[in-house]
């Protein structure tokens, strides 16, 4: 949890939205209502083990780009694959992701329980834990901050060139954390599961080794901070 909240301290600072005392955030022009943590990492790395871990810290609302494709299509992941292609499926991410940083609301209304549920209930902080804004900054220097969304993305979303300058687009209310898992582990994980069309299909071949190596150099180009796999664990234990 303090590697989360020193690299939102940073990103406070770092991106325009922590404010010295007397430059109030609520007099800025332009302000977002909203900012992001986008957590990316390869297939089976974690991401939403992680997401669910933050939104029990952190006050905001948590959304996974594959639940909210899955519910709008009424198919699985792997449906869509075998019956639409993954153009079809990547072409829907881009769409989800900058619906997402545009029309968050879209997703955010939970208010109809008839809808299809993505988790974007929103999450008060434990009690027992600090306020995000009182952790990122001293009292006197923050005052209505944005509301936090924590978003679990796809592992291939970061491949597509269209994602990357989504993102880019919209770099001043987002943080990009990479959570980097060693290939060994990730193929001990997915040969447990049959939900991964694409390990479904290249097992742990030379040229699934390759897509891990191409997706892991965009990743780090990409991300704002990294967490690793044991960081997961130790706050599990926690």
């Amino acid at each position: 949890m303090n590697d989360i909240v020193k690299h939102l301290k940073a990103f406070y600072k770092h991106k325009a939205l922590y404010v010295k005392t007397g430059t109030y955030y609520s007099k800025r022009k332009n302000k977002p209502q909203y900012f992001y943590i986008f957590i990316t990492g390869f297939m089976a790395c974690g991401k939403t083990t992680l997401a669910s871990i933050l939104k029990n810290y952190l006050p905001g609302y948590y959304l996974d780009t594959d639940l909210i494709i899955q519910a709008r299509e009424h198919m699985t992941i792997t449906s869509i694959f075998n019956t639409k292609g993954e153009q079809y499926f990547r072409a829907k991410e881009i769409e989800t992701i900058e619906t997402l940083l545009t029309q968050p609301e879209l997703y955010l209304d939970s208010s109809n329980d008839s809808k299809p549920v993505w988790n974007s209930k929103k999450h008060m902080v434990n009690p027992q834990c600090t306020n995000l804004s009182m952790v990122c900054c001293k009292k006197s220097h923050y005052l209505h901050l944005p509301e936090l969304i924590i978003v679990s993305l796809g592992g291939g979303a970061i491949a597509q060139n269209q994602v990357r300058k989504i993102l880019a687009q919209h770099y001043s209310k987002l943080l990009v954390v990479w959570l980097n898992v060693p290939y060994n582990t990730i193929v001990n994980r997915l040969q447990r599961l049959h939900d991964r069309p694409l390990f479904n299909v290249m097992q742990n071949s030379i040229a699934f080794l390759k897509l891990y190596k191409k997706r892991k150099r965009l990743y780090k180009y990409c991300h704002d901070s990294t967490m690793y796999s044991s960081g997961i664990k130790h706050w599990i234990q926690q």
